[in-house]
């Protein structure tokens, strides 16, 4: 159980990556760095979730 679980949050920060990667470019490609803002916000929503959750099931 707990090895799928480890595999399920690779796969999480995976994602988590890409989407920072996709972040990071489009805060090159837009000054303000509102969008980035917001975006990064929703990371770390996702991030806080995950891990309230993986509490719970442990």
């Amino acid at each position: 159980m707990r090895h799928e679980g480890r595999e399920v949050l690779m796969t999480v920060r995976e994602k988590l990556n890409k989407e920072i990667r996709v972040a990071l470019i489009m805060k090159a490609a837009w000054p303000t760095g509102e969008f980035f803002k917001g975006r990064l916000n929703g990371l770390f929503w996702v991030r806080d979730h995950l891990l309230y959750n993986r509490k719970e099931i442990d």
